[in-house]
């Protein structure tokens, strides 16, 4: 495009110079040492000149050109190579996504030749050795990956944290990130976020709180990968407490927002109730269902043992008006009125809970109530069917080889009261 422009001026100015030649042709003379002389006319010489300038410039274009064709050659014969590469690795790709994880580690290592993609090659070729557990060539190539740059090394030792992760290795793990966190490097947010799921992972509650300044200053709580993470915290640190004291302090300490989760409020009760604080129990659960429903909550409600407990029986009856037909209001009321001894309200309010919805705790409740007053044989019944409820509930899980933390305490107290 160059070459042509400047043509087109060149035969412009030839034009112009012909133009202005035209009426007077001028002549020149050209004499070297007397020896040879030459005339001609002004417009033949200007025209010579021109032409003897577009022969060198031509011949020059040309020179270049075959000097840089070699270079040129190679050039492209690179970017027809990277063009393959990438084809390959993507074929690649396809077959891991698919999971041919065999002929993907074979395209991966075709592309580990290439410079710009030696990197993901060794990558996505350790991964797939990962999904065939060859441990061996997995780490191989994470090996090669990590030497190829800082950078890259950094991403690899994230990766082998997600792995150590993915083998139920938190212990490892946690002591590379650690040692990564301590790093100042660009995918420290993501170090960061994944040394929290470690200690969650772990239960160190202790390490999560002190990456709390951190996460939060970093803005990472907000994400989606770091989401729940204080909510676990405040679950785990009631969680760990070993007195009803422990977790009265850790209460105390939690901030304003975690009093008003459910969750967290039921978990700081079930220490209270375990510890005999019955009345503090009481009045967190009253205070907490007036300021927000929770059937969990009411469930725990129906535990406490206070010592005012017609009082108790007050309350859930004034929110029984409010949900006549939740069956776990009523099967907290049942298990009041049973601690009352109203045993006639007890009854009713356990048989209608069962009516509106079968449960193996409504079931246990109604035994313990007829065991109670003497009714064995209805109480029997009532304890054999709770037992198949929990067994149909177990099987139905999605891991029957685990039981809820409900069923390990239900199925103790139905055979208690069944022998």
């Amino acid at each position: 495009m160059k070459a042509l422009i400047f043509s087109l001026i060149l035969l412009t100015l030839f034009l112009g110079v012909a133009m202005l030649l035209h009426g007077e042709p001028g002549f020149i003379t050209l004499n070297y040492a007397n020896e040879w002389v030459i005339e001609t006319s002004l417009a033949l010489f200007a025209v010579t000149l021109i032409g003897l300038f577009l022969v060198l410039y031509l011949g020059t274009l040309l020179i270049s050109w075959l000097l840089t064709l070699p270079a040129r050659f190679q050039v492209r014969r690179q970017n027809r190579r990277n063009a393959n590469a990438a084809k390959t690795l993507t074929d690649g790709l396809i077959h891991l996504i698919q999971g041919n994880y065999s002929q993907a580690e074979k395209l991966f290592t075709k592309t580990q030749s290439n410079a710009d993609l030696r990197f993901i090659s060794h990558v996505l070729h350790a991964y797939s050795a990962e999904q065939q557990h060859n441990i061996k060539v997995r780490d191989q190539n994470l090996d090669h990956a990590s030497n190829i740059g800082s950078e890259e090394k950094t991403t690899i030792d994230i990766i082998q944290a997600k792995l150590l992760l993915t083998q139920q290795q938190p212990e490892q793990a946690k002591i590379l990130l650690e040692k990564l966190a301590d790093n100042n490097n660009s995918r420290k947010n993501s170090v960061l976020i994944l040394l929290a799921q470690t200690y969650v992972e772990l239960s160190e509650w202790s390490g999560l709180q002190t990456l709390m300044p951190s996460l939060k200053k970093q803005k990472l709580l907000q994400t989606t990968a770091a989401s729940g993470l204080e909510h676990q915290l405040w679950l785990g640190q009631l969680s760990e407490t070993q007195t009803c004291d422990d977790a009265i302090m850790v209460w105390q300490n939690l901030p304003r927002q975690a009093h008003k989760q459910p969750d967290i409020i039921a978990s700081y009760a079930e220490k209270l109730i375990s510890g005999n604080a019955n009345e503090a129990a009481e009045r967190l659960l009253r205070e907490a269902i007036n300021h927000s429903w929770s059937d969990d909550l009411i469930t725990l409600y129906g535990k406490v043992h206070s010592e005012n407990l017609d009082k108790q029986v007050a309350h859930a009856e004034r929110w029984l008006a409010q949900a006549p037909d939740n069956p776990n209001l009523l099967l907290a009321l049942g298990r009041l009125s049973a601690k009352a001894k109203l045993w006639g309200k007890a009854r009713s309010s356990l048989q209608t809970a069962i009516a509106i919805k079968p449960s193996a705790e409504a079931y246990q409740a109604l035994g313990l109530l007829l065991a109670d007053t003497g009714e064995m044989d209805e109480a029997y019944n009532c304890y054999n069917q709770g037992l198949q409820m929990l067994a149909e509930e177990t099987l139905s899980a999605p891991d029957t080889t685990e039981m809820t933390d409900t069923t390990h305490e239900q199925v103790p107290a139905l055979m208690r009261h069944i022998s």
